[in-house]
């Protein structure tokens, strides 16, 4: 058992939107996660609109060909796998998926010797994100400040059960 302090959460989730700022997160871009629910999640969701990013979550459940479809529809840029399983449905559809710009991983388990370009533990984005607020004070507070109510802050999308689904946007109001 872990705990976990509001102030902690709020912590890693600015690391994760510092990191994604540091990464080139702009106003409005997709970001997808495919997880169950866990911590990192969470720090994730917070980090991305807190940053102005959109969350669009992806049932763990689903196929490469189902990720395939929901990151292109949504136009992601960033991706986030829990881990080695979930890492494998995006490099099955890699070739197919050309806006993704970054996977970050959760649970490296598995990977430590699996090296990419493209791919980026969670562990890394905390240190990056650490580093890019330090060095740019008052940004993660201005880019909060920035929303308004009728910005887009999640994409949920529907199971497709009678046809392809259909991402429901959700706004800050």
């Amino acid at each position: 058992w872990e705990s976990y302090t509001w102030s902690d959460y709020g912590q890693k989730a600015r690391e994760i939107g510092s990191g994604l700022l540091y990464l080139g997160l702009n106003r409005g871009d997709v970001f997808s996660v495919i997880s169950d629910n866990n911590k990192e999640w969470l720090f994730t969701d917070m980090g991305i609109i807190g940053a102005g990013g959109v969350t669009s979550g992806v049932y763990t459940t689903d196929s490469p060909k189902q990720l395939k479809y929901l990151i292109n529809d949504s136009n992601s840029r960033f991706l986030f796998v829990e881990n080695e399983e979930q890492l494998d449905k995006y490099l099955a559809i890699r070739g197919e998926t050309p806006g993704i710009e970054k996977v970050i991983i959760y649970d490296s388990e598995g990977l430590h010797d699996f090296k990419d370009e493209k791919l980026c533990m969670i562990a890394d984005l905390y240190e990056m994100g650490r580093q890019f607020d330090n060095a740019n004070p008052g940004l993660w507070d201005s880019k909060i400040a920035e929303s308004q109510p009728a910005d887009l802050m999640v994409l949920i999308y529907t199971s497709g059960t009678t046809g392809p689904p259909t991402g429901a946007m959700i706004r800050h109001l």
